[in-house]
């Protein structure tokens, strides 16, 4: 059985197609960067769920969605309220393959349907503010959609890298 896709486009979609012919929107910034400036050790990455798990999981990014989603929430927000319009999801690898690095290729679905989830309810926090104040663009989530990417989780942290300054200099 084929499925049937709807042919009518969402508000959400049509609200960033109009924006995008009247100005330039802005996308979220380095989302690794940012949970690298939060200096989580391998207790932080693992948490609750995986304080047993067999293999050291620091540096498995997208798996802080599970472990630490406040935290991904917060990162969301925080480029929001510094002026995004438009918010990536904390997806890069997760994919069966480079969740393979850690044993956790099962985990991908749950990192991407919960990846999508967190960004989007950053989103919804920044257009109830904002209907409150005055009716703008609705925050917008995106799914980091790549070909398979093997993770890179043995990089060094980028050199000068904002580190440390996690508000982005965001406006209150």
């Amino acid at each position: 059985m084929t499925a049937k896709i709807s042919s009518k486009i969402s508000p959400k979609r049509t609200a960033l197609l109009a924006a995008a012919r009247e100005r330039i929107l802005v996308l979220d910034g380095a989302m690794g960067t940012m949970i690298q400036g939060l200096q989580y050790d391998e207790a932080a990455f693992r948490g609750e769920r995986f304080a047993d798990f067999h293999r050291d999981v620091r540096g498995n990014n997208d798996l802080l969605i599970l472990t630490q989603p406040k935290a991904i929430e917060e990162i969301h927000a925080d480029y929001l309220r510094a002026g995004a319009d438009i918010v990536a999801t904390n997806t890069f690898s997760s994919t069966s393959i480079a969740q393979a690095d850690y044993d956790m290729s099962d985990l991908a679905y749950e990192l991407n349907r919960d990846g999508a989830k967190l960004a989007r309810a950053a989103g919804l926090l920044k257009e109830i503010r904002l209907e409150s104040l005055v009716k703008e663009l609705d925050a917008l989530e995106l799914i980091s959609w790549r070909p398979t990417w093997f993770n890179n989780s043995s990089a060094p942290p980028v050199s000068g890298s904002i580190q440390g300054k996690k508000k982005l200099n965001a406006l209150p």
